[in-house]
């Protein structure tokens, strides 16, 4: 009977696990507090770690103790997220479920996801935890990174030192300005035109965006792309990106074709001006 070779199953399993792990990305719950008095904030940042691997795709749901904590806002100003599929938004049910994408992927290196202000609201010990993580790595197939999940726990004391803690609404900073692309394609919107637009804002981050065609009459808030309700090349659009204070930041998209018959029409008008001016002075003879 040959004997087994274990070096050689040690080698193979070696090399499993390290092929098996070596992709895995961090998915943490971090906060810029150990301990917290009753009514008192603090911030949770859940952050993305992954230096081996480009990520292109992140899903999952932050789960806390609505008990004794209730969130107060949400940032996504420093977040790396290009484009969300669904924003982290304030439902209260105990789960802040977030969607994004980044186009070309990104290799993070403690890269912040989004953040969360909560109030400590009864004595007990905080759990915040990540649940349903899905992280996809850029690689064109769609295949999914195996995310190692680090959650965060912090103590809630009693106190009245925190009761009267507000929380910091200073920002008076609007969006970034940013570019409005009117294009079409065969694969969207049945290759009727659409505008594609997206900004940052770094202080509450970008709440949404209001879209209007040729005045601010015609508006509505939507998300880019954005399919117009006009498709002649005589547009004017106007979006108006606000963060999460109300700021607001304003970029016009105006045709070409329409800027030359207002300067036509206008051309027209001081030309008709001038005659009806020259046959009054020949008139009066002045």
């Amino acid at each position: 009977m040959k004997k087994f070779n274990y070096k050689l199953i040690i080698v193979i399993v070696f090399i499993f696990c390290v092929s098996h792990t070596a992709y895995a990305s961090t998915l943490s719950v971090n906060t810029n507090k150990t301990d917290v008095k009753t009514g008192g904030l603090f911030t949770a940042n859940v952050m993305l770690d992954s230096t081996n691997v480009p990520i292109n795709t992140i899903e999952g749901d932050l789960v806390y103790d609505k008990s004794v904590l209730t969130p107060e806002r949400i940032n996504i100003g420093d977040s790396f997220i290009s484009f969300w599929v669904e924003k982290p938004s304030i439902k209260n049910t105990g789960s802040i479920h977030f969607s994004g994408i980044v186009p070309g992927g990104l290799t993070a290196t403690n890269s912040e996801v989004f953040s969360v202000v909560f109030r400590a609201i009864e004595v007990g010990n905080a759990n915040m935890t990540i649940s349903n993580a899905a992280l996809f790595i850029n690689d064109g197939q769609g295949t999914k990174d195996e995310a190692i999940i680090k959650n965060k726990s912090i103590q809630i004391v009693a106190g009245v030192a925190g009761v009267n803690e507000v929380l910091d609404s200073t920002d008076s900073i609007a969006p970034e300005i940013f570019k409005i692309t009117r294009t079409k394609d065969l694969a969207i919107f049945d290759n009727k035109y659409f505008v594609v637009f997206s900004t940052q804002d770094k202080e509450s981050g970008v709440d949404h965006y209001t879209v209007c065609e040729y005045t601010k009459r015609n508006c509505e808030i939507s998300e880019s792309p954005y399919l117009l309700r006009y498709q002649n090349p005589f547009y004017r659009i106007i979006v108006i990106a606000y963060d999460g204070d109300g700021n607001a930041q304003e970029v016009i998209l105006t045709s070409p074709w329409l800027i030359l018959i207002i300067i036509c029409l206008l051309l027209l008008i001081i030309k008709l001006g001038y005659s009806i001016y020259h046959r009054y002075l020949k008139k009066n003879k002045v």
